[in-house]
């Protein structure tokens, strides 16, 4: 299995949020956008940083 840390260090580094700044990740509420939001708010935290989650509905799925 793939470890949080290992994601990260796939990253590149122009992606991932530098010490201390703040993000915000949007979100629809599926696995994989929670799972991302779980591992920005982890990368955030222990770095001094502050990530926040906006819900985005990419409409993709009918009524």
């Amino acid at each position: 299995m793939t470890t949080r840390t290992e994601l990260l260090k796939r990253a590149p580094p122009t992606v991932l949020p530098r010490a201390g700044q703040r993000v915000l990740c949007a979100v629809s509420g599926g696995l994989d956008s929670m799972c991302l939001l779980h591992m920005l708010e982890a990368w955030c935290e222990e770095r001094g940083g502050q990530a926040a989650a906006a819900h985005f509905n990419h409409r993709l799925r009918g009524a």
